[in-house]
């Protein structure tokens, strides 16, 4: 028979719904964590080309009339492709802007297993690492153009792939989860101890069953037919014998010291749990007395013994008269 206690469930479905309320937040941040990293990286990449144009293009003179231009192509983007045309020159495969990529990332705290930068150029891609350049993992890419004619562009391409892993742990909101969801049960632990110890861990041990036959039986008679055994906790009714323990043998003992038969919910939870002094027995104590009334009303059925149900104030035992044959 299933007897775990209305309390475990309780308690059970407590911690469920801490897990849920707290990692459920946690999962949406994370995913939203993951939303930002892309715009991040572009951040990163747009300075990374601003960082690499401060540092290696010293001094730029130009003389442009829009006036004179045979297309309609601003005249700062026009500088922008000579500024990149000029460092693709000196590196084709773009070293430095990937190096300062990989800088930039970091201090945007992009946590990545790899980033790469690509140059397109005459309709020819260059890269540090061409094997990493996978549709997939593009984030940004920038074009600048010199004319309408698009194999004179110049297309510059940030790829990465995160490291999901990292999100997750280098992120201090997923340790203030993991931190308020280990205090929750150690909480919850720590008051079921609390509970069990007040509510029922305080029984005393029956004798194990295996004994009482080696022992010598001290018969009480409870009617003419019932005998009883209560150091043992074995009871006796004609050919049938059924021994009692644990919870089931001292809910009936207290039967049995009790006058009529008959106990409250206070009266068991002074006899059997040995609270020292109780005015009202709460909702939880009553539906643990409850379920172990259950129990013992079940096995007390083939000695013709039964529990009734006392509305509101407790339960009494009844020791039905058997026909004699």
């Amino acid at each position: 028979m299933n007897r775990m206690s209305f309390f475990d469930k309780k308690t059970g479905l407590i911690g469920l719904v801490w897990t849920i309320l707290l990692f459920g937040p946690g999962y949406f941040s994370y995913v939203e964590r993951q939303k930002q990293m892309p715009i991040k990286a572009k951040i990163a990449f747009t300075k990374a080309i601003v960082e690499e144009k401060n540092l290696f293009i010293n001094r730029f003179l130009c003389d442009y009339d829009a006036q004179r231009s045979k297309n309609t192509i601003p005249g700062n983007e026009k500088i922008e492709w000579a500024n990149q045309s000029y460092l693709t020159m000196e590196d084709s495969c773009r070293h430095r802007l990937d190096s300062l990529f990989r800088l930039q990332l970091k201090k945007e705290d992009v946590p990545v297993e790899w980033s790469a930068v690509s140059c397109t150029n005459k309709g020819e891609t260059h890269a540090v690492r061409k094997d990493l350049l996978q549709e997939d993992f593009l984030v940004y890419e920038v074009v600048y153009r010199l004319n309408p004619e698009k194999e004179n562009d110049i297309i510059l391409r940030a790829y990465i792939k995160l490291a999901d892993e990292n999100l997750l742990w280098n992120h201090w909101y997923t340790y203030l989860l993991l931190s308020l969801w280990l205090a929750g049960g150690i909480f919850l632990c720590l008051y079921k101890k609390r509970k069990n110890n007040s509510v029922g861990n305080t029984e005393e041990t029956p004798k194990d069953a295996s004994l009482w036959e080696s022992e010598p039986i001290q018969w009480k008679q409870l009617k003419d037919d019932l005998l009883f055994d209560e150091q043992c906790g074995v009871l006796k009714r004609g050919e049938q014998v059924l021994q009692l323990k644990n919870l089931d043998l001292l809910y009936f003992r207290a039967f049995l010291n009790k006058e009529h038969y008959t106990l409250t919910y206070e009266d068991f939870l002074v006899t059997v749990y040995k609270r020292p002094e109780v005015t009202k027995a709460s909702r939880t104590e009553k539906n643990r007395i409850s379920k172990e009334i259950i129990g013992l009303r079940e096995h007390l059925k083939c000695m013709d013994i039964e529990i009734d149900s006392v509305t509101k104030v407790g339960y009494s035992l009844k020791i039905k008269d058997r026909p004699t044959k």
